[in-house]
């Protein structure tokens, strides 16, 4: 089963035909947990139809030579919110553990630029964040609200697209989305 794990977007553009405030580029990061890279139809897969990760990665930069930091979901996750090799990360480097507030994380350097940051799904766990004394979870605040009952078990309740304008007013934002399995 594949679990998407993340997504950071910046909304604007996409809800009024106008470029973003001040000029800030829009920003759409997918990322997918036990999904190899061919297993999007985007890709050229004909077992499965993916047509709107197709129109994002048409629209925008599709990396082909991307790879994990880490094996493992908690570490891989707080390389991607740091911009650190898991093993320079201390706890929040390892699995079910902390994530210390001396490693800023990329939603708060974002906020503090100026973009209005949330996160619908699980951002960075299955670790303890509030033990070293953060306010939020590191992937930003949570917005999780909406939910919906899935066509299957497995897939979560969480109504990622229907979180989207409750978490991003009508300027430059950016939205860390994520999926449980």
């Amino acid at each position: 089963m594949v679990a998407v794990l993340g997504m950071v977007a910046v909304r604007c553009a996409a809800d009024t035909g106008r470029p973003p405030a001040e000029g800030r580029p829009n920003i759409l990061l997918a990322i997918a947990d036990d999904q190899s890279p061919p297993h999007t139809s985007f890709a050229g897969c004909r077992a499965v139809r993916t047509p709107a990760f197709d129109r994002v990665a048409g629209e925008g930069v599709y990396f082909q030579n991307a790879f994990a930091a880490s094996p493992g979901c908690s570490p891989s996750r707080a390389s991607l919110l740091t911009g650190r090799q898991h093993w320079q990360l201390e706890q929040a480097g390892t699995h079910s553990s902390s994530f210390p507030q001396a490693y800023p994380v990329v939603p708060d350097l974002l906020e503090g630029a100026g973009y209005w940051v949330g996160m619908t799904g699980k951002g960075w766990t299955p670790g303890n964040w509030r033990v070293d004394g953060r306010l939020r979870n590191p992937a930003g605040p949570e917005f999780n609200r909406r939910t919906f009952n899935p066509p299957r078990p497995g897939i979560s309740r969480v109504d990622y697209a229907a979180n989207f304008p409750l978490a991003a007013p009508a300027q430059s934002s950016v939205l860390l989305l994520v999926r449980r399995p």
